[in-house]
């Protein structure tokens, strides 16, 4: 049988890249960044909210289970004059912002779902003598309320350049990011109506969303 030049060229071809994409799976699976669920995030202690002080935690959140879909969380506490505000950050594997509250606020009622532009999508709602107002703060785009407004807003796709998927391939940030801070702002309705509550909530809402955006949520 002859062996010609071009045979050669598409022999030595194939094995040329087949090392290189064998080369490249070795170096994403030894990346610390490939298991989603292996990820850790840190919470500071103080988070500055404009017209609130931040005062110590009265309760605690409940103890994370085993294999669950919250990584870490925190619990921070604020007042203006006689208000008192909870936000509880939870750093979450999961974007369905309906069944993390359903599961952990054991909140049923469907929350009235809103959008701010810059912002995204956020949920709004009134439970047990509660106003609360709970979204998912993503690290590519804008806030999310549902999985499907979150694959609407992600921006991944635009960003599959050179630079990107060289970082992806040295574990510096995935290939598609689905990690969330969910987010659960909530206060009492007794000493004001639930309108002016809502009001409050959600100007509280805007600047802690830009504070995590812009300062500590980063790829």
């Amino acid at each position: 049988m002859i062996i010609t030049a071009s045979k050669i060229r598409i022999s030595l071809l194939s094995v040329t890249c087949g090392a290189v994409f064998l080369s490249l799976g070795s170096i994403v699976m030894r990346s610390p960044n490939y298991e989603q669920g292996a990820d850790s995030f840190s919470f500071p202690v103080r988070v500055k909210l404009l017209g609130w002080k931040q005062v110590s935690s009265t309760r605690k959140l409940d103890k994370i289970e085993k294999n669950s879909e919250i990584i870490n969380q925190k619990l921070y506490q604020y007042i203006q004059n006689d208000l008192a505000l909870d936000i509880e950050m939870r750093y979450s594997k999961e974007i369905k912002v309906r069944s993390l509250i359903k599961k952990y606020q054991g909140i049923e009622k469907p929350a009235e779902i809103r959008q701010r532009p810059n912002i995204g999508y956020y949920g709004i709602g009134f439970d047990r003598g509660r106003v609360y107002l709970s979204a998912c703060i993503t690290p590519q785009g804008n806030s999310t309320y549902t999985y499907e407004q979150f694959r609407e807003n992600e921006e991944y796709i635009s960003r599959l350049d050179i630079k990107h998927i060289l970082n992806w391939i040295l574990g510096k940030n995935r290939l598609r990011e689905e990690r969330c801070l969910w987010t659960h702002l909530s206060m009492s309705v007794e000493k004001s109506s639930p309108k002016q509550n809502y009001q409050l909530l959600e100007k509280a809402w805007f600047s802690w969303y830009k504070y995590w955006q812009s300062s500590i949520y980063k790829n």
